[in-house]
């Protein structure tokens, strides 16, 4: 009887093992996914970040979809002085980041 329960305690200490190291084999993982997914989104905050820095002639010349680095920086002009700046994904075409900037448009302005 005793080896008996001998037996049954390694069993479970064993599979308490084995869920352990498949645990902290997940974790290890999650977060080197993580890490990628950081990284990804720094590079579009920086290509978004470039992007944002353009004049209004520069943003009207580049309306549209252009491939910038390893983004599709998309521009669109919604509004008269507005223009919508989109970071996407050139494998999936997700967009990543994207912001609306102000750019007052000297006709407009009376100068």
């Amino acid at each position: 009887m005793i080896l008996l329960e001998v037996m049954l305690g390694t069993l479970l200490i064993t599979m308490s093992g084995i869920a352990l190291i498949a645990l902290i084999a997940q974790t290890v993982q999650t977060v080197r996914s993580g890490r990628e997914t950081e990284r990804q989104t720094q590079s579009a905050a920086a290509a978004l970040e470039r992007a944002t820095q353009l004049g209004d002639a520069e943003l009207a010349m580049r309306v549209g979809r252009r491939r910038v680095g390893a983004w599709d920086i998309e521009v669109s002009v919604p509004a008269a002085t507005l223009y919508a700046i989109d970071v996407h994904d050139t494998l999936t075409g997700a967009t990543v980041l994207g912001t609306m900037v102000y750019r007052m448009r000297p006709e407009l302005n009376g100068q």
